[in-house]
């Protein structure tokens, strides 16, 4: 996602630029609509026992709070986000090594 001298900035850019800059608001009812829909409905936190051990990959991590209130879970979580900024964030969180994040773009997986 590096840009180009002089290029104008892609789709993916200006949205992990985005997403940068609002990775230390603490009021999230300063983001969109978006933010609080899922909300209600994206929680995959409580894990059936005989999936503990399985992979999670969790997209559009940003803060982590999806990997925090997995810290039981003995599988391979990875979180990606196309932010850096979120990447950073969530490395800062001293979870088990069974846990990784990486900047990725999902919308080309």
């Amino acid at each position: 996602m590096n840009r180009e001298s002089g290029a104008a900035p892609s789709r993916a850019q200006r949205e992990a630029a985005f997403h940068d800059a609002r990775i230390n608001i603490p009021d999230e009812s300063r983001f969109n609509y978006a933010y609080r829909s899922v909300a209600d409905v994206y929680r995959f936190c409580s894990v059936p026992h005989e999936c503990r051990r399985k992979r999670v990959l969790e997209v559009g991590c940003f803060r982590g709070q999806e990997a925090v209130a997995l810290t039981e879970f003995s599988g391979h979580y990875r979180g990606i986000d196309i932010s850096q900024a979120a990447i950073e964030y969530c490395g800062a969180l001293g979870l088990p090594g069974n846990f990784s994040f990486c900047v990725d773009d999902a919308n080309v997986l």
